[in-house]
């Protein structure tokens, strides 16, 4: 049997439940936000000026890329474009 190495092993998970969300859900990154806004409202007034929400997709993404030992993703991730639907 092949052992495989704790943090491959999450990042592998991680990686399948992005794609997984994204291929049945699609986009995560609304859900996201909107369940971060439901816990607390005064996360939704510090993105007043984000308008075209580039900021929040970029701190989604950078988020992700910071996390090494659960999820070194240095890939483009599967959240789409910057318009919200």
């Amino acid at each position: 049997m092949t052992h495989i190495p704790f943090e491959e092993f999450m990042t592998d998970l991680i990686m399948q439940s992005l794609k997984y969300f994204a291929e049945h859900h699609g986009d995560p990154y609304a859900p996201a936000y909107d369940a971060l806004y439901t816990r607390d409202k005064t996360y939704e007034g510090l993105f007043l000026l984000d308008t075209d929400e580039g900021l929040r997709r970029n701190m989604m993404r950078t988020t992700l890329q910071l996390s090494p030992p659960i999820c070194p993703i240095a890939m483009p991730l599967p959240i789409a474009s910057s318009a919200r639907v």
